[in-house]
């Protein structure tokens, strides 16, 4: 057995959840370790930081990997059907 040090505030949680539950400090230490190796990676973790740009990466996924093309072909289409130009 291993001495842990945790700050207070989080001993005052552990052991409230422990008294709730009517187990043990120890019993409630190892159901969290359990959790973290057994929850998918996608599983939002308390207190992670998440980086927004996780979200956003892959919303662009398109056969077009040249922002200039898409913008140009946008600009295009729109004054093509202002305008009513053929080019």
């Amino acid at each position: 057995m291993v001495e842990l040090a945790v700050h207070e505030k989080t001993l005052e949680k552990l052991e409230a959840i422990a008294q709730r539950e009517h187990r043990s400090v120890e019993a409630v230490i190892e159901s969290l370790v359990e959790f973290y190796e057994t929850a998918p990676e996608h599983t939002p973790r308390p207190n992670a930081v998440v980086d927004p740009l996780d979200a956003y990466i892959g919303s662009l996924d398109t056969d077009l990997t040249d922002l200039s093309t898409t913008v140009r072909e946008t600009m295009t289409e729109y004054y093509r059907k202002k305008y009513g130009n053929p080019d």
